[in-house]
Parts: structure tokens; C-alpha cells; sequence
């Protein structure tokens, strides 16, 4: 799966240097509970590894990421294991995990792929723990910036709240949509999703998930 999707991840270079990653990974953090073996999922060049690490210092916490360029570009020690890959590897690996983190990832795997992408992540993801992601708001500028300038320079797919939750449901189980961004700094996450820009949801692996395997 990862060759049909990795060259629109390489085109997609704002991941590198977004300002407000590092707070993201700190709001995802806040969700984490007790979970003391972490998956960073898409994990890029590590920035908010960085974070994980120095709230959960004692965990162990591997990254995965599927452009080489950007995971030799990882700090040393800022994950216990960087697999070079996609979650279907580590899912028939027999990976397991208590949480897994994704910032703004969804959006970039083409519709098609995530037949395959949301199974392997349930598989990884022991039943009841956190899966916390943040994907962009679909507005109607998202929308018309991905017909204009197309797949390599936008997100591939797009999902409001409720549509990404209903495909969620397959595995998981949404246990809360907040709004995020950098605007949640200043106003916190008391505000309607659309005065965010971007929307973090909550989940956790279905019960019913490990079943069949």
C-alpha cells in the first residue's frame, strides 16, 4: 500500500515545518492516559516525538513513517524504533500498541487505501485504548483548493467530523470531537469546530475489532 500513496506524501513538505505541531502533540498527550507503548503514526522527522517523549519519558514510543528522506532526519532517541513502512507491515508483524497518535494524516491517504489503512490501524491498537488524530475542517476553501491545484499540493481525501466518524465506527469507537488549531491555544476547546480550522477526534478500538484474529 505504501507505494501507491508515497509520492503524494512527499509533496505534502508544510508537515516539516508547521509551528503548531509540537502544541498539537501536546493536546494529543492529554489523552494518553496510562498508555506506555505509543505508535506515532506518520511520524515525519520526529518534531512531535519530541513531545512525547518528554511527557511520557518512561514509554516506549515508536514512530513510523514511510519516506526514508524524512525519518533519517529523526533525532536519536526520540523514539525507541522508527519502522520504515506502513501500519499493514506492522499489523502482519503482529505489532500491538496501547495508543496511537495521528496528526493530519487521514486526509492524505487516498480513499481507496484506507480500506486497507483503517483496518491495520485497529489491528495494532489494543481494544480500549486512545487513538487520537487532528485532521484539517473540510470548509469549502479546503474543498476548492484540492479541485484546483490537485492530489500532490492538497489532501487526497476529505472528511468533516461526522463522515470521518461513521468510517471510524468500522473499528473503533469515537469517544469525542474537539476543535483544534492554532486559534485553540488562545480560546481553548470550548468553541463550535468551525472556529478552529482544524477538528481533533478521539477514539478507541472497538472490542469487538479483535475478533476473527
Amino acid at each position: 500500500m505504501a507505494e501507491d500513496y508515497e509520492p503524494l506524501n512527499a509533496a505534502q513538505t508544510v508537515s516539516e515545518t508547521d509551528s503548531f505541531t509540537a502544541y498539537r502533540y501536546v493536546q494529543f498527550a492529554r489523552h494518553l492516559g496510562s498508555a506506555m507503548r505509543i505508535l506515532d503514526v506518520g511520524c515525519n522527522t520526529g518534531r512531535g516525538g519530541v513531545v512525547l517523549r518528554q511527557v511520557k519519558p518512561s514509554a516506549h514510543i515508536e514512530g513510523l513513517e514511510m519516506l526514508a528522506a524524512r525519518a533519517a532526519l529523526v533525532p536519536a532517541g526520540v523514539y525507541d524504533a522508527v519502522t520504515l513502512g506502513d501500519l499493514a507491515m506492522l499489523a502482519g508483524a503482529g505489532a500491538q500498541f496501547d495508543a496511537l497518535v495521528m496528526r493530519e494524516l487521514i486526509e492524505h491517504v487516498p480513499y481507496p487505501a484506507l480500506e486497507d489503512f483503517l483496518p491495520s490501524a485497529a489491528t495494532v491498537l489494543s481494544p480500549g485504548w486512545p487513538y487520537p488524530s487532528s485532521h484539517p475542517e473540510p470548509s469549502l476553501p479546503v474543498r476548492e483548493v484540492a479541485r484546483r491545484v490537485g492530489p500532490r499540493r492538497a489532501p487526497v481525501s476529505v472528511h468533516s467530523p461526522l463522515a470521518l466518524t461513521e468510517l471510524l465506527n468500522r473499528g473503533f469507537r469515537v469517544v469525542r470531537v474537539d476543535g483544534t488549531g492554532p486559534v485553540s491555544r488562545a480560546v481553548g476547546l470550548r468553541f463550535p469546530l468551525g472556529v478552529y480550522g482544524s477538528f481533533m477526534l478521539i477514539a478507541e478500538r472497538h472490542i469487538s475489532a479483535s475478533r476473527g484474529r
